[in-house]
């Protein structure tokens, strides 16, 4: 519903209550465009799950700027539209996909970040027609940081055991595998324990489209969270706020949840806590 008020525009929104001071962004014009996705929607839809989806959207502009990259971060983006799409509200997705290419276009960014996996893919693969043959590269966060490896100064910290949670879209949508990996390899410290399916083969978080909530796709959440603590890692990191969300929820299980409960933390903040 918020995504069809988003496309039928008019709606007010506050998105940027979560900036401050610290956080360098130009609100109109710059090379590079952040795609912020719904975070700040998540934290407010879901308070019942303890999640701060929007710290791995603060995390991402941290690290950006420790690059000496100022992004655009714009009040007036909307939803990518990824959810209408795969349920069949062409209409709303494409009215959506319009505005949002033209948002772009008058900021002048050559490039778009995006830290959600959903936005990513959208951007990617679904916006190319929009596109009008603009020059505008569409990355992943993970994949910029690949490529600036070397340009992050990171301290040594305390020994921390790690598995990464393929987002669907990343890696079996975009091949986005090695990029995640190679980001936290960079992290001192930082241990990653991979799970007994990864990559292409990991098991999705079971609520892709918000259109399926039911015990089939609680019985994989669980069982990827079984994998998760099987690894015996501390933290479950993550490449999209949703693989959160959905995981999040399983894990307030009334039953298991003792059991399947692990910290979750966005690839953008472990990067983050680590600078220098």
């Amino acid at each position: 519903s918020v995504m069809r008020m988003m496309a039928s525009g008019g709606a007010q929104q506050n998105r940027l209550s979560w900036l401050d001071d610290e956080l360098k962004t130009s609100p109109k014009e710059g090379d590079v465009f952040l795609w912020t996705g719904c975070t700040v929607y998540y934290d407010a839809f879901f308070p019942e799950f303890g999640l701060a989806t929007v710290e791995g959207t603060r995390a991402a502009v941290t690290v950006l700027n420790s690059l000496g990259v100022t992004p655009v971060v714009s009040a007036n983006e909307r939803c990518c539209g990824h959810d209408l799409l795969w349920n069949g509200d062409r209409a709303s997705f494409e009215a959506l996909a319009k505005y949002n290419v033209e948002l772009v276009k008058a900021s002048g960014a050559e490039v778009v970040i995006a830290p959600c996996a959903e936005c990513a893919r959208t951007w990617r693969m679904d916006y190319e027609p929009f596109l009008d043959g603009a020059k505008i590269r569409v990355q992943h966060l993970t994949e910029y940081l690949t490529e600036r490896q070397g340009d992050l100064r990171l301290k040594n910290g305390s020994t921390t055991k790690v598995t990464f949670q393929d987002p669907c879209r990343l890696s079996r949508h975009l091949g986005v595998v090695d990029e995640p990996r190679a980001v936290l390899g960079e992290v001192p410290g930082v241990e990653l324990d991979e799970m007994s399916r990864s990559g292409i083969r990991g098991a999705c978080c079971a609520g892709g489209t918000w259109s399926n909530c039911d015990r089939f796709a609680k019985q994989i959440q669980v069982g990827r969270l079984r994998e998760a603590k099987a690894t015996g890692a501390d933290v479950l990191v993550t490449a999209c706020p949703k693989c959160q969300v959905h995981l999040a929820c399983a894990m307030k299980d009334s039953k298991i949840g003792n059991e399947i409960s692990i910290e979750m933390r966005d690839v953008a903040e472990v990067v983050a806590s680590a600078l220098d």
